[in-house]
């Protein structure tokens, strides 16, 4: 299975997390469910991780980790603009993640989705293995792209007069902006186990990862509502304070 295959229609694909980010922020348990059947379909694929069922690293392999991360950027001065307008401050809450991926040779890479919280990140990434096969501790280093989205639905710009076709609209605040960074990913194989389903051992692999982004763009927020034709149509709004340009994410997970 060629990696170049998970960044074929990386727009399609963008498209879909994005509509799983808004289900997520409504209602966190479709996203588990998911999130499970797809971990059952890679299982019944005979789906590996990082250690496959006989305590050997295969030289290809697909997974599947699901887990927590936090994500933090500086946005203070949002903050400051949503207590002085709104008297309230978005939480900071923990996102759930998934990452599902391929590895070939000494290669990986794969898709990942944490969302959850007020701000998700998606993002595709392709790296490299930087530790033996046999090591305790089995880290990659990946090149990460992907976008930095938050959607508001208690927030709207202060004084804003809608135009005619946002009447009667459900309108929403976007934060959308596209980042590069650098992701290290590392497996414990040394917590490394199997479970037993009658003949049936399925691999069991835990670790943690650490990311940095940066965005280059404009970082605008956007005000508006979905068609029939599922587009966003947006205003841009100039008066909401930017957020900082750099963001850190940080989990854990669980690999199959």
């Amino acid at each position: 299975m060629p990696l170049k295959l998970f960044f074929l229609n990386f727009n399609k694909m963008k498209t879909i997390f994005k509509y799983l980010m808004v289900v997520g922020y409504v209602d966190l348990t479709i996203i588990k469910r998911t999130a499970l059947l797809c971990c059952l379909m890679l299982l019944f694929e005979s789906s590996y991780g990082q250690y496959n069922s006989f305590n050997v690293p295969p030289s290809e392999m697909r997974y599947l980790n699901l887990g927590v991360s936090d994500i933090s950027i500086n946005r203070q001065a949002f903050d400051n603009w949503t207590m002085a307008n709104y008297n309230l401050k978005e939480n900071r809450n923990t996102n759930f993640l998934v990452d599902m991926g391929y590895i070939e040779d000494r290669f990986d890479s794969g898709i990942t989705l944490n969302v959850g919280s007020s701000f998700a990140i998606y993002s595709a990434y392709i790296g490299y293995r930087l530790t033996r096969n046999y090591s305790p501790i089995a880290s990659w280093l990946n090149f990460e792209a992907g976008e930095f989205l938050g959607i508001f639905t208690n927030i709207a710009p202060v004084n804003y007069v809608r135009t005619p076709d946002q009447v009667g609209q459900n309108l929403e605040l976007h934060y959308d902006n596209g980042f590069v960074g650098l992701m290290s990913k590392n497996y414990l194989n040394f917590l490394h186990f199997n479970i037993k389903m009658g003949m049936i051992r399925i691999p069991v692999n835990s670790g943690f990862f650490v990311s940095a982004g940066y965005q280059p763009g404009s970082r605008d927020w956007r005000y508006g509502y979905y068609n029939t034709d599922t587009v966003f149509v947006s205003t841009k709004i100039h008066t909401i304070p930017k957020l900082s340009k750099v963001q850190v994410n940080t989990g854990v997970f669980v690999g199959f």
